[in-house]
């Protein structure tokens, strides 16, 4: 028996002069027996010490959280003073834009406002109420000299292209100069 509590013994010492295991050794102590840990000032020292270095990485990644939400805010408005400046948004037109990009993924106000300009276009009402096409030469709709032109448009050209050269053949051609 006295055997074995000597290996114990010699495997906790073991244990506790790794450094590896000691952190666990003591972590596993501390969770048995609270009261122990007070015994243990190498153990409280590292909590300590980890309890800041937890808090000061907290504070670095917060700060750069800032820093970088700084720089996206400022970049932005450098993006907005841009297209107010080309003239392409007004400044009541910005949240529109913004909501754009967002909900199209447009990672240029640019971009974004030339598309919200194409968008926002007021259309055009049509030039006449007329369903149909009126061509000339077809269908009583004036202009003699196009009859034939959709029916047979290669012939209707040799045939204007004739007359051309008959007339300036016959000293007529000044008519096709005008």
């Amino acid at each position: 028996m006295a055997d074995e509590q000597d290996a114990k013994v010699l495997l906790a010492e073991k244990l506790f002069s790794d450094p590896e295991s000691r952190a666990v050794m003591q972590e596993l102590i501390a969770k048995k027996f609270p009261t122990a840990t007070a015994a243990m000032p190498d153990y409280l020292a590292r909590k300590t010490v980890e309890a800041e270095l937890s808090k000061d990485r907290e504070d670095r990644a917060k700060e750069r959280a800032e820093r970088e939400e700084y720089r996206r805010e400022k970049a932005r408005d450098t993006e907005r003073k841009k297209i107010l400046t080309m003239g392409l948004a007004s400044d009541e037109e910005i949240p529109a834009i913004e909501k754009l990009m967002d909900d199209e993924l447009i990672g240029s106000h640019e971009v974004a406002a030339r598309e919200f300009r194409r968008r926002n276009m007021p259309v055009a009402a049509p030039r006449s109420d007329s369903r149909s096409m009126r061509v000339p030469g077809v269908k009583g709709a004036g202009g003699d000299e196009f009859k034939g032109i959709v029916e047979d448009t290669e012939q209707w050209a040799r045939d204007r292209a004739e007359e051309i050269m008959n007339d300036f053949a016959a000293g007529k051609g000044a008519k096709w100069m005008a």
